[in-house]
Order: structure tokens, then C-alpha cells, then sequence
């Protein structure tokens, strides 16, 4: 269902890339039409989509009752024009303004798939800015959550009304290679995890720690406003992945708040492309 979930308190436990690419234009964007105070002239700067990204769109929007509105593009930044912030009439705090243009199309990108997917949600002015707030995540319109990720040419953002969950988190991450991957083995997991993950078969150790890696990061950018602060990756900790169901199951290992104690289980939802690890988790 690619959407996270709280698993029952447990009784005694203390506490992908490829295929056709399309030009998206105004006639091809899926979804309700924008309230009349939108200007549609960032409808027509050209978002490049494959069937890959078809099939991670698919996956965000499943769920019972998900209501979600998912939209999700590939980019190169070396092709990013500045100028088309200002073609979109897009709001760019100065710290993007300042920063180089791998950041800038991060950005741009970004916050174009979070206007489609407001466009297709249908109760918000899609032209409504989503800036960068507390804790480096996006700030959302009043009734919206949602989530942003982006990485090595791939964006995507999700959006619903805040009334269908309290939070969402997607993510999007490159497999690692094998220097990488002893950097996430230091510190995204312990050495109990570290030793499961090992020990579980059908995958490299370097794609089930980026699997891992993900799936915490979803479930962080989910918590993020409700707990009100950062917290590490030791937060929580992998007692079982799933690489049939595309699952991993976490317990919380600290108080993050009171829906979320120690000895709670959770669920985050992954999906693999040929070159990148999808995630999401929701509750």
C-alpha cells in the first residue's frame, strides 16, 4: 500500500530509471483545474516524466482512502534556467537565491511537483508558496500536509488534506555504493541492525542499507511538526524487513511524542527502481 502505518503496541516489549520521457504541457496534467486566481503560465515549463516515475506515482497513491495527489518528475540541473523561477512566478527564499544551481533545480523542481500535485488536490490556490520552514522542511498551506523529496534527477512531492492524516513522509534516495554504504552502516544503524540486515538475503548490504536509510528519513520528514525538533536515526530501529512486500518494520527506541513511545511499532513502505530506493510512510 506504500503508505506507512502504526503498528499495535506490542503486549511485553519494553520499551527506477528509464523507459519514454514526455513533455507534461497544460493539456496533459492529470487532475482538477485550479482555482481561478492561479496563473497558468508555470504550466508550461517544460517537466520531463518516464514510465519509472509512472510506477512510483502509482505506488504513492495507494492506500485505503488515501486521497493523495502525487506528482513526480526527472531533471537535470545542468539544464535548469534560472529564469524560470520568475517565468513561474515562484517565491525563492534567498538562501536558494544564493546557493548554486544544483540546489536552485533541487528546488524549483521540487516546488513544481508540489504545484501539480496541489492542481490535482483541487482545494488550494497551487500558486500558494510552500517555503522552507523550521527544522529545513516545507511549510505548508493551513488544511494541507505533505511531503517533498528529491535526488541525483528525480523529484517528487505528495500532497492531501491535513484531515485524512496527521503526517506524510516520501523519500527518495540513490543505492549507494560500497564507501557509502559503510558510512550508513556507522550511522543510521547500530550494530544489532547492522547485524540483521545482514543477515537477511536476496539483496546487497549496500541497497538494504539504503532501503533503511530511506525509510527512516520518510518516517522523520512524517514526525517532523509533531515532534518539533530533530531526532537521529536511533529513534527507531529495524526489527524486520520485507523485500517481497516492500516493508520495514521499526520499533521506537525513544519518546518522540505520545502517539510514538518507546516499544511502539511502525511501518515504512519502500519500493526499488533499477538505481534508487522509494519510500513513504504515513499516519
Amino acid at each position: 500500500m506504500f503508505t506507512g502505518q502504526r503498528l499495535p503496541r506490542p503486549e511485553a516489549h519494553p520499551g527506477s530509471g528509464g523507459g519514454d520521457v514526455d513533455q507534461y504541457h497544460r493539456s496533459t496534467v492529470p487532475g482538477n483545474a485550479p482555482v481561478a486566481a492561479a496563473s497558468l503560465d508555470w504550466l508550461e515549463v517544460p517537466l520531463h516524466q518516464s514510465e519509472a516515475l509512472r510506477v512510483v506515482r502509482a505506488l504513492w497513491r495507494q492506500g485505503p482512502g488515501s486521497g493523495l495527489a502525487v506528482f513526480a518528475v526527472r531533471f537535470n540541473d545542468a539544464e535548469f534556467d534560472p529564469a524560470y523561477f520568475g517565468k513561474s512566478r515562484m517565491h525563492v527564499p534567498a538562501a536558494v537565491q544564493q546557493s548554486v544551481r544544483r540546489r536552485q533545480a533541487e528546488f524549483f523542481y521540487g516546488r513544481m511537483c508540489v504545484r501539480h500535485a496541489l492542481r490535482e488536490l483541487g482545494t488550494v490556490n497551487p500558486e500558494t508558496a510552500v517555503d522552507i520552514g523550521p527544522r529545513r522542511a516545507p511549510s505548508w498551506p493551513p488544511g494541507i500536509v505533505g511531503s517533498i523529496s528529491h535526488c541525483s534527477g528525480l523529484a517528487g512531492a505528495v500532497v492531501l488534506a491535513s484531515s485524512a492524516c496527521r503526517g506524510i513522509g516520501i523519500d527518495i534516495e540513490e543505492i549507494v555504493n560500497s564507501e557509502s554504504a559503510a558510512h550508513l552502516a556507522r550511522f543510521v544503524v547500530d550494530a544489532g541492525e547492522l547485524r540483521y540486515l545482514d543477515a537477511v538475503g536476496g539483496l546487497s548490504l549496500a541497497t538494504k542499507l539504503t532501503i533503511v536509510f530511506s525509510a527512516k528519513e520518510s518516517f522523520f520528514k512524517a514526525l517532523s511538526e509533531t515532534v518539533g525538533r530533530i531526532f537521529e536515526f536511533d529513534a527507531i530501529k529495524v526489527r524486520q524487513i520485507d523485500l517481497r512486500h516492500g516493508t520495514v518494520d521499526f520499533v521506537v527506541s525513544g519518546m518522540l511524542c505520545p502517539e510514538f513511545r518507546p516499544g511502539d511499532s511502525c511501518r515504512s513502505q519502500f519500493a526499488l527502481g533499477t538505481n534508487h530506493v522509494v519510500s513513504s510512510f504515513r499516519w
